[in-house]
């Protein structure tokens, strides 16, 4: 899968293991991070880094301890957030609109209703994380020499 560079979220990270064509990478701290207020709430700051594991056809032009390229395509990082954060908040604005207005629940109803239906809506997603659909698919490349 190649995409262009600027269509792509990139991270500095470092091979760990290479097993056939999965490689096993950490993601590397940036410097800005040391700075971020709110860096003792961030997974990237962590001491260990964040481990993946990531299947790539041409695994064995890497080496172990090479550093790499953590690509994202930006249109996969607009789909993470729309199924994470943006379809939740319309569902708990639909709800609360139909229940308020059409059913005229009381408040107490409204939040439980709110929160049962996007307790559903989460559970219906952890049980379809192995669809096609969901294919977050990273890729690695090698970072570009400077002349």
């Amino acid at each position: 899968m190649k995409e262009k560079k600027e269509d792509c979220n990139t991270s500095e990270a470092r091979i760990l293991k290479i097993e056939g064509n999965k490689i096993q990478v950490v993601v590397e701290q940036k410097e800005s991070c040391s700075a971020c207020a709110a860096a003792a709430l961030c997974e990237k700051t962590s001491k260990s880094g964040k481990n993946l594991e990531i299947t790539q056809s041409n695994a064995k032009s890497f080496e172990v301890g090479e550093k790499v390229l953590l690509n994202v395509p930006q249109s996969k990082i607009y789909k993470a957030l729309g199924l994470a954060f943006l379809y939740p908040l319309i569902l708990i604005a639909l709800v609360c609109l139909l229940s308020a207005y059409v059913f005229d629940l009381s408040e107490n109803a409204i939040v439980i209703l709110s929160i049962g239906f996007v307790a559903v809506y989460y559970f219906i997603l952890y049980l379809c994380r192995h669809k096609p659909f969901f294919n977050f698919s990273l890729f690695i490349s090698k970072i570009p020499e400077v002349i």
